[in-house]
């Protein structure tokens, strides 16, 4: 391409394709000269110097290129307004040459505080793994493909075909497709049918889930903030569904506010993904406006719980452990399970204490050890527990905690298992079994 005013000089092929995005922001104002009066040959050297890089003074480019000081003004605002550009989006095949250029010409030409902020590429779309052709008969057609699933379904299909900033080459599935159909039929269903229902009691469980639910958007948003889009969507959707269902199944009736705020924030988290579906339901729930311009939501750091999240997990393990003693031990008629005694969660938080300091694990007990007055026996057998279980230092919560959030889930242990259980403290325990208790490894003893 020949430079329009100097017919000398060529512009090499890549190098107009790097930073054309900044005259997209002025692009309005040459195009129409009707508008605004600007004419080909006043564009002289001072007007980009000026515009893209603030260099000279306006009123002397004013008088080069004759354009008003106003204008020249509002059109630096203009492209002041839309610069840095946030992310650059383009196919891995021109990681080599395109986007390589984008990033160098942007450093040689523009100050730092105008280089790209951010660069996302992808691949070339598959279909059940294959490379899409018509001689395959493979090849679906976008219009098809909506008039078949709906655009909401192959939006769902798409994002979950490989919507994440890799180099891997997405996968278009069309049984995603089907199943995308049933999904939205289910949630919109669930939403509408179920807002505003449930208990106004609040137990413990609720505080998990009511973490859960700030933890989910906490991690969505620095997922959508990376593009990692794929990730963000089977977070928002899939994992929260699945905590969800575990949290019916342990409190039975959900909390009636978390509940609303469960089919709020999904609704909303969902939005970018399939925004016909949000705004759907978003009317179904008698909210106003649309879910796809409502606000993104929002998290609260101080309602995240990582011990609560530890607690349930404990409470897996423990109904894990006890169906497996089940198959031995036929004829149980009820379960203890005993939380361990407070000296050693005391010691564990004295060993991961000495961890997190730098001591690597058998000097972080030998250190502990000198810090507890308690007799040598207890604590040796207690040392050589934590070497040989060492994941119980990761599982760590206080003790008041893990027994708190056990206790609650008595009626749900009984339930699942089919029998009377009972949750208590090493401390008030006659269980003959007691002492093996470890922190987040309750003793469980059949009778």
């Amino acid at each position: 391409t020949h430079l329009p005013w100097d017919p000398d000089w060529v512009i090499e092929s890549l190098s107009d394709s790097t930073i054309y995005m900044a005259y997209y922001t002025l692009a309005k104002y040459l195009q129409h000269p009707e508008k605004y009066g600007i004419k080909p040959e006043q564009l002289k050297p001072e007007f980009f110097d000026y515009v893209l890089l603030g260099h000279g003074n306006v009123a002397e480019v004013s008088k080069i290129t004759g354009i008003p000081i106003e204008l020249l003004d509002e059109i630096r605002r203009e492209f002041s307004y839309w610069y840095p550009v946030d992310l650059r989006i383009s196919g891995k095949d021109l990681l080599y040459n395109h986007l390589v250029f984008f990033i160098m010409h942007h450093v040689a030409i523009f100050p730092r505080e105008f280089w790209p902020r951010g660069i996302s590429v992808n691949g070339w779309i598959l279909v059940s793994g294959e490379k899409m052709g018509k001689s395959k008969g493979n090849f679906i057609l976008l219009r098809d493909a909506i008039k078949y699933w709906s655009a909401s379904a192959v939006r769902w299909a798409e994002v979950m075909a490989g919507a994440d900033s890799t180099l891997e080459d997405p996968n278009f599935e069309p049984s995603m497709a089907d199943l995308a159909v049933e999904e939205i039929l289910s949630w919109i269903d669930y939403a509408s049918g179920n807002y505003g229902t449930g208990r106004v009691e609040r137990f413990k469980i609720d505080d998990w889930f009511e973490s859960v639910l700030n933890q989910t958007v906490k991690k969505v948003t620095e997922l959508m903030d990376k593009t990692m889009y794929k990730s963000a969507f089977v977070e928002a959707y899939y994992n929260l569904q699945n905590k969800f269902k575990w949290y019916l199944r342990r409190a039975g009736t959900p909390n009636r506010e978390l509940l609303k705020q469960f089919i709020e924030i999904q609704t909303l988290l969902l939005a970018p993904f399939i925004p016909h579906i949000a705004d759907e339901v978003w009317e179904r729930i008698g909210e106003s406006g649309y879910a796809s311009i409502h606000p993104w939501p929002t998290y609260d750091e101080s309602k995240i719980k990582v011990e609560l999240d530890l607690a349930e997990e404990i409470v897996k393990r423990v109904l894990e452990d006890a169906r497996e003693l089940l198959r031995l031990v036929k004829q149980a008629r009820s379960v203890k399970v005993t939380v361990a005694a407070r000296w050693k969660y005391d010691l564990l938080a004295e060993v991961k204490k000495a961890l997190m300091e730098g001591a690597k694990l058998n000097e972080a007990i030998r250190i502990s050890l000198r810090k507890v007055s308690l007799p040598s026996k207890l604590v040796s057998q207690l040392a050589q527990s934590i070497a040989k279980n060492s994941e119980i230092i990761d599982m760590y919560v206080p003790v008041d905690v893990e027994y708190a959030v056990l206790k609650e889930a008595e009626e749900f242990l009984s339930r699942e298992l089919n029998l009377k259980v009972v949750v208590e403290r090493e401390e008030e325990s006659s269980s003959p079994k007691r002492e093996i208790s470890l922190p987040s490894r309750p003793a469980i003893y059949m009778e």
